[in-house]
């Protein structure tokens, strides 16, 4: 297979125990034909050795993935320079270790997410210093009966298409309703068109990520994907949400969040001007 023309962008906070994300760097850029970018963003707390600490990240990778491994060094903000330098390098996927909710962030809301929804690249979260079987062989898709659900799809699909893995798609809602069937069909349709297998499953649960890892924990995918509210939760007086309930999932299993391009709300709308 031809390598990809875009780079895996793999962000380094340089934590010892980040390193354990990086099996799983190797294996989504080899797979993928992707080469790799590794990126730390320096700000006054970074340690002196940072290049040394870089290099040792880069040998790592380079003991189980022969493509190209590019260190970036920058002075920069982590929300406001990831986008400009994942466009300057075509990166169009990025990875990211994660540690849980920690000090400020229990109040102020994760950073890590915050990042996500700011660079709108599709984004994989990996909890750090967990032990990550790199494979990929069943998706687990959450899915919300909203339009962007429709609209991102392609994005999931590009994603999965590489590693041939067969997806599941939860929707925690309005079970059996025409809408529901209606998105069944859409996207089972443009699965089945680009010749991966896809199945679905419901529940009528509440607690949206508690449903989702519920079933998680039954079908035992590799990686959960779904698509990126959190914006929606940006001025409310709780900032919790369901994306950093499954990112910092305690199974441990990586999570693939898509920001929506279209970010109107359209939950309420009728069903027959849901489509």
């Amino acid at each position: 297979m031809k390598r990809n023309e875009n780079n895996l962008l793999v962000l380094c906070d340089l934590r010892e125990s980040s390193m354990s994300v990086l099996p799983y760097a190797s294996f989504l850029a080899t797979q993928s034909k992707r080469n790799i970018i590794l990126l730390h963003l320096q700000w006054e707390g970074s340690p002196a050795n940072v290049i040394a600490v870089m290099e040792s990240w880069r040998a790592c990778i380079a003991e189980s993935f022969k493509g190209e491994i590019e260190i970036i060094l920058r002075n920069g903000d982590i929300l406001r320079d990831i986008k400009t330098i994942a466009e300057e390098h075509s990166c169009d996927l990025a990875l990211m270790p994660t540690h849980g909710m920690q000090g400020f962030q229990e109040v102020d809301g994760s950073l890590a997410l915050n990042v996500m929804t700011e660079v709108e690249l599709p984004f994989i979260a990996v909890k750090a210093g967990t032990n990550i079987r790199p494979q990929l062989r069943k998706v687990l898709l959450a899915g919300e009966l909203k339009n962007q659900m429709l609209e991102e799809l392609e994005g999931f699909i590009d994603f999965t298409k590489w590693s041939g893995a067969e997806t599941v798609v939860y929707f925690h809602e309005r079970d059996k309703s025409v809408v529901r069937r209606s998105f069944e069909e859409q996207i089972r349709s443009t699965y089945e068109a680009n010749g991966l297998k896809v199945s679905f499953s419901s529940s009528l649960k509440y607690d949206f990520s508690k449903a989702v890892m519920d079933f998680a924990l039954e079908e035992k995918p590799d990686i959960i994907a779904t698509l990126n509210f959190s914006y929606e939760s940006l001025f409310t007086i709780n900032p919790r949400t369901d994306e950093e309930d499954l990112i910092y999932n305690n199974a441990g299993i990586p999570v693939l969040l898509i920001t929506p391009r279209n970010k109107e709300e359209d939950l309420d709308l009728p069903e027959d001007e849901m489509i």
